[in-house]
Protein backbone atom coordinates (compact mmCIF):
# COMPACT_ATOMS: atom_id res chain seq x y z
CA UNK A 1 0.00 0.00 0.00
CA UNK A 2 1.36 3.39 -0.93
CA UNK A 3 0.99 6.40 1.32
CA UNK A 4 1.01 9.97 0.20
CA UNK A 5 3.53 12.20 1.81
CA UNK A 6 1.75 15.07 3.57
CA UNK A 7 3.98 17.88 4.74
CA UNK A 8 2.82 20.30 7.43
CA UNK A 9 5.20 23.20 7.69
CA UNK A 10 5.22 26.51 9.51
CA UNK A 11 7.70 28.14 7.18
CA UNK A 12 10.82 26.57 8.64
CA UNK A 13 12.03 23.65 6.54
CA UNK A 14 13.56 21.86 9.53
CA UNK A 15 10.27 21.49 11.43
CA UNK A 16 8.21 19.30 9.12
CA UNK A 17 5.82 16.58 10.08
CA UNK A 18 5.66 13.99 7.34
CA UNK A 19 3.24 11.09 6.99
CA UNK A 20 4.88 8.14 5.33
CA UNK A 21 4.65 4.35 5.46
CA UNK A 22 6.90 4.27 8.53
CA UNK A 23 6.18 7.62 10.22
CA UNK A 24 2.71 8.52 11.52
CA UNK A 25 3.76 11.38 13.78
CA UNK A 26 1.35 13.85 12.16
CA UNK A 27 -1.65 11.73 13.18
CA UNK A 28 -0.51 11.86 16.80
CA UNK A 29 -0.06 15.63 16.67
CA UNK A 30 -3.47 16.17 15.05
CA UNK A 31 -5.16 13.91 17.61
CA UNK A 32 -3.46 15.69 20.52
CA UNK A 33 -4.47 19.12 19.21
CA UNK A 34 -8.09 18.06 18.72
CA UNK A 35 -8.13 16.54 22.22
CA UNK A 36 -6.82 19.75 23.78
CA UNK A 37 -9.35 21.86 21.89
CA UNK A 38 -12.18 19.55 22.98
CA UNK A 39 -11.08 19.51 26.63
CA UNK A 40 -10.75 23.29 26.81
CA UNK A 41 -14.12 23.78 25.11
CA UNK A 42 -15.90 21.38 27.47
CA UNK A 43 -14.22 22.93 30.52
CA UNK A 44 -15.16 26.42 29.33
CA UNK A 45 -18.81 25.40 29.00
CA UNK A 46 -18.71 23.78 32.45
CA UNK A 47 -17.18 26.92 34.00
CA UNK A 48 -19.75 29.14 32.31
CA UNK A 49 -22.62 27.01 33.57
CA UNK A 50 -21.23 26.89 37.12
CA UNK A 51 -20.32 30.54 37.44
CA UNK A 52 -23.15 32.22 35.50
CA UNK A 53 -26.15 29.92 35.46
CA UNK A 54 -25.97 27.26 38.15
CA UNK A 55 -23.70 27.96 41.10
CA UNK A 56 -21.67 27.47 43.23
CA UNK A 57 -18.18 26.45 42.17
CA UNK A 58 -17.51 23.19 44.03
CA UNK A 59 -14.70 20.76 44.76
CA UNK A 60 -15.54 18.64 41.70
CA UNK A 61 -15.22 21.71 39.50
CA UNK A 62 -11.82 22.51 40.98
CA UNK A 63 -10.63 18.95 40.33
CA UNK A 64 -11.93 19.07 36.74
CA UNK A 65 -10.21 22.42 36.19
CA UNK A 66 -6.95 21.10 37.64
CA UNK A 67 -7.14 18.00 35.43
CA UNK A 68 -7.84 20.05 32.31
CA UNK A 69 -4.95 22.43 32.99
CA UNK A 70 -2.59 19.54 33.72
CA UNK A 71 -3.62 17.57 30.62
CA UNK A 72 -3.38 20.66 28.42
CA UNK A 73 0.10 21.51 29.69
CA UNK A 74 1.18 17.89 29.22
CA UNK A 75 -0.09 17.86 25.63
CA UNK A 76 1.63 21.17 24.83
CA UNK A 77 4.99 20.11 26.20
Amino acid sequence: MRYRSIIMSSGNDNNRIVISADNHEAFIVITAVLGVIWAVLVMSIRMYIRLRINGPFGFDDAVALFGTVRATSYAIL
